[in-house]
C-alpha cells in the first residue's frame, strides 16, 4: 500500500491507524503546487490520488473517515472541494460510496474512470 502510493512524488501520503496498527492511507494532491498546470485535475479542488483500507479493517469507517479527513483538508488549505476518481466499471465499485458521502459525477472519464466532485458550497447547502 504505501510502496504504491510512494511513486508519486506529486502526492501527500497520510497513514490511518487502529491502536498503532497501520490500518490505511490517503494521498491527496493539491493542484496549485504542481510544476505545470494539468487539466487531469480540478484546479480548485484537492485531488484525493488514492484511499486505502486494509481488507482487516474495511467496515469500521475508516473510509468515511479518510474522504472526511480530505474534506476538512481542502477547506483548511483555502480549495472549493474534493475531487477524486473511481473505476466505476468494475464489480463491487465504490461508485455507490462516494455518492453517498456527496460526491457528484461531473460528466469527465479520465483513464477510463469516471471523475466524482464535492465542493464545499454543496456541503454548506446540505447542512441548511
Amino acid at each position: 500500500m504505501l510502496a504504491e502510493a510512494s511513486h508519486n512524488s506529486d502526492s501527500i501520503s497520510y497513514g490511518i491507524y487502529v491502536d498503532s496498527q497501520p490500518a490505511g492511507l490517503i494521498s491527496i494532491i493539491d493542484p496549485r503546487i504542481l510544476e505545470a498546470e494539468d487539466e487531469y485535475f480540478q484546479k480548485d479542488h484537492l485531488y484525493i490520488w488514492r484511499v486505502m483500507i486494509d481488507h482487516r479493517f474495511q467496515g469500521n469507517g475508516l473510509g468515511e473517515q479518510a474522504i472526511h479527513f480530505g474534506k476538512q483538508y481542502a477547506a483548511l488549505v483555502g480549495l472549493n472541494g474534493v475531487s477524486l476518481t473511481t473505476m466505476d466499471l468494475e464489480k463491487g465499485n465504490a461508485l455507490p460510496f462516494y455518492q453517498k458521502l456527496g460526491f457528484k459525477p461531473t460528466g469527465r472519464r479520465l483513464d477510463d474512470e469516471i471523475e466524482l466532485i464535492f465542493s464545499s458550497n454543496q456541503q454548506h447547502a446540505e447542512e441548511t
